[in-house]
């Protein structure tokens, strides 16, 4: 459910809130130009986990929060079709997992690549506000669209991989002993 909306903001701005980050992504985690890629600032995620739509990987952040990184379309014409399903389907197992916990999450399906591929804004929207957990949604602003972000964040350690969840299979950890 959509708690609250803070619109006309900077893609930063999401790593700067104090509660765990959720991002729609391509399952192959590399399309960097979307703005999920960008609120990343054009880190590379690890791809290697044979995402299916639907699945999410896991990563540090910080010491308190964590960024999860939701596998709701795949890259290229009609890659888009049923995302709001899919990325229902992940929201809805982080809540399974921490019913308490709210989320800060960047609006996905707004880019014209996204929207040329594909994604329904309306129905995307409708996902998050009917979904379990409590979502903090930020939208970007027309003019900020542009703007990048990739430098300001290259300075950040890499992401360490916590966990991958596949819809078919449960959890997996990743953390190294």
């Amino acid at each position: 459910m959509i708690v609250d909306t803070n619109s006309n903001v900077n893609p930063l701005d999401l790593l700067k809130s104090k509660r765990s980050v959720i991002v729609g992504m391509s399952t192959s985690l590399k399309n960097t130009s979307c703005l999920g890629g960008r609120t990343l600032g054009g880190r590379h995620l690890f791809s290697g986990y044979g995402l299916g739509l639907g699945d999410i990987v896991t990563y540090e952040l910080d010491e308190v929060r964590k960024l999860h990184v939701v596998a709701c379309y795949n890259l290229g014409a009609g890659g888009w079709l049923n995302a709001d399903r899919y990325l229902t389907i992940g929201l809805n197992h982080l809540w399974w997992c921490n019913p308490r916990a709210d989320y800060s999450i960047i609006e996905p399906g707004t880019e014209p690549q996204c929207i040329r591929y594909g994604a329904d804004h309306a129905q995307i929207y409708r996902a998050m506000e009917q979904s379990f957990p409590r979502l903090f949604l930020y939208r970007q602003g027309r003019e900020l669209r542009l703007q990048a972000t990739d430098t300001a964040l290259s300075v950040q350690p890499p992401l360490r991989p916590l966990s991958v969840w596949h819809v078919n299979s449960g959890e997996h950890s990743l953390r190294m002993t």
